[in-house]
């Protein structure tokens, strides 16, 4: 999979990647697929997954691996561009 670094997050990818960090903020693990889907109203994980392939791609978290539960590294540098603005889609 090609990183696209530079695509802007949508509202809903942002919305996402700051739950998952919040989460991991309080707790001492990533959340679920479940706990995700929840969060952002989706029934079904499939849903969740296509939001967390997007974040892989444009390269804000990376997976151990795609088998493995609660397996999400986020790109800490690329949080901090978002924190300053200039990854977030207008």
């Amino acid at each position: 999979m090609e990183l696209v670094a530079e695509s802007p997050l949508t509202d809903r990818q942002l919305e996402l990647l700051d739950f998952i960090i919040d989460y991991l903020s309080k707790n001492d693990c990533q959340p679920s697929l479940r706990e995700m889907g929840k969060f952002m109203g989706i029934k079904n994980v499939n849903g969740v997954v296509c939001h967390i392939d997007a974040l892989e791609a444009k390269g804000y978290v990376k997976r151990k691996s795609k088998n493995v539960s609660r397996s999400l590294c986020i790109d800490w540098s690329m949080h901090q561009s978002l924190k300053k603005g200039r990854r977030r889609k207008a």
